[in-house]
């Protein structure tokens, strides 16, 4: 039996070549791959802008609350004050004399 008694892959596969498979297998392969790579990192990026996004809000978020406790301890005050001059004529000339 000698090298030349086989046959060739294309003729023994009925006309389908094995070695057109491998060929392609070159290029689908890594095409694949960049295609699956490309599609979860886009997916992470995209996470990524979310969590920033939402990071942001949440920022603003405390400082608006921030100032908003800065601003109650004034306004009380200054509400109690002018209570204070209303009801009691006499203390508007001691509250005046403070400042």
């Amino acid at each position: 039996m000698y090298f030349d008694d086989f046959l060739p892959v294309d003729e023994y596969a009925g006309g389908f070549c094995f070695s057109s498979i491998i060929g392609y297998s070159y290029f689908l392969i890594p095409c694949w791959c960049g295609l699956y790579f490309g599609l979860k990192f886009y997916r992470l990026l995209q996470e990524q802008i979310q969590r920033s996004i939402k990071a942001e809000g949440m920022a603003h978020e405390a400082q608006l609350r921030m100032l908003r406790y800065q601003l109650n301890p004034h306004f009380l005050f200054n509400t109690l004050n002018a209570l204070i001059c209303y009801i009691d004529p006499d203390s508007r000339e001691e509250h005046a004399g403070r400042e």
